[in-house]
């Protein structure tokens, strides 16, 4: 059995973030299954795709269309990088996540929802921002690798 669609985006998403990683930008680009999980380098990006919803059950007989969220945690060392770097690296990352909104043909869309910055209060003064999407995909019922 091939990958489910939803483990296929996650793994474009994170092939297309993957260009970020060179001096400059990013040291790392990670996928993990949580917001809390720390960062082993700094700058770096996780990449969490989240929980699926099916947007209309009765939509038709051939399967569903499913809705999920994607965050893009981005770290760096100082919280105070913000306006020189952090600002910077959610402006390429919305280049390339705006840039491939069907990721390959793989979704029907994903949309940007926003940033929110933090500020780790155990490792101050490390923080950074949070960049979310949706992403929407339909798949065949009984074969998450089928999309139509």
């Amino acid at each position: 059995m091939s990958d489910s669609i939803k483990k296929q985006i996650g793994a474009r998403i994170l092939a297309n973030l993957g260009a970020l990683i060179q001096p400059g930008d990013l040291r790392a680009v990670e996928r993990k299954s949580d917001l809390l999980a720390q960062m082993s380098v700094m700058p770096a990006l996780h990449v969490i795709v989240n929980g699926e919803v099916m947007t209309n059950p009765e939509e038709d007989n051939r399967g569903y269309t499913m809705q999920f969220h994607v965050d893009l945690k981005i770290g760096v060392k100082d919280f105070r990088d913000r306006a020189e770097v952090l600002d910077d690296l959610v402006a390429k990352v919305q280049v390339i996540m705006e840039g491939d909104v069907q990721l390959g043909g793989l979704a029907n869309w994903i949309r940007y929802l926003g940033d929110e910055p933090f500020i780790n209060e155990i490792d101050k003064p490390i923080g950074g921002t949070i960049v979310t999407y949706l992403g929407e995909y339909r798949r065949l019922r009984g074969n998450p690798s089928g999309a139509y």
